[in-house]
């Protein structure tokens, strides 16, 4: 894997890439701000223009297959990033309230593939494919049920529905990241097992975080009872 750092002007750059034996490059990218002293529109602006940028001079013609906002102020901000994102290539579309830790309102990370074909499906995914892989992407699902525990189910059913329309089903096809934040850790993790074991997988990957004491765990998680490995970590 190769690793690029560029700087423009406020913006920099962080670029990894790397080729699969079958000749797809995969790039990821991440763009952030150094002065944290402009307003979110002047930053939204600066990381949008070197993104559009930085993807013209990769070689190849990657495209995007998925982008990440991490926002400041989520409320207040992604009305105009929605406005700005519609001048982008469509892919799969993620915006998060996760302030960038250098004290600035906006940060990008962007995943583009070299030689796939891309398109929205009915049921609202987004898919890659190139040859006879594909991948399907979705992101920004919510739900206003009552607590995590329902919102996780409600989300949950709603992705099953989703996949059985692609000919999916979570025991053969997906394989999961679940992120969980101090408190609601505990309802995220019961409905998440209820419902990888109706959807018959056995396998998910657990990150929980802690932002009060500054440290999480990253787990592999067999769901037939036995944790695979577990990774800490600590935000300095």
């Amino acid at each position: 894997m190769n690793l690029i750092r560029k700087t423009y002007d406020t913006t920099e750059v962080q670029i990894t890439s790397f080729q699969s034996s079958k000749g797809i490059t995969e790039y990821h990218i991440f763009f952030q701000q150094t002065n944290c002293l402009e307003d979110f529109h002047t930053q939204l602006q600066h990381i949008q223009d070197v993104y559009a940028h930085s993807v013209e001079e990769l070689p190849g013609n990657p495209v995007a297959i998925f982008r990440r906002y991490f926002l400041s102020d989520v409320t207040n901000q992604t009305d105009e990033l929605m406005e700005r994102e519609r001048l982008s290539p469509y892919c799969a579309l993620s915006i998060v309230q996760q302030a960038p830790m250098n004290g600035t309102k906006i940060a990008l990370w962007a995943w583009l593939q070299t030689g796939v074909q891309t398109q929205v499906l009915p049921n609202g995914l987004f898919e890659a494919r190139h040859g006879a892989y594909g991948q399907l992407l979705g992101a920004n699902q919510c739900n206003r049920a009552a607590n995590s525990e329902y919102q996780t189910r409600l989300i949950f059913r709603d992705y099953i529905l989703q996949l059985t329309e692609a000919n999916c089903t979570l025991a053969a096809n997906c394989l999961y990241f679940i992120l969980c934040f101090g408190k609601v850790q505990q309802n995220l993790c019961i409905a998440e097992e209820d419902i990888v074991h109706v959807g018959g997988s056995t396998f998910i990957s657990l990150m929980c975080f802690w932002p009060e004491f500054g440290y999480g765990i990253t787990q592999y998680i067999d769901m037939s009872g036995s944790f695979v490995t577990s990774c800490f970590f600590s935000i300095g």
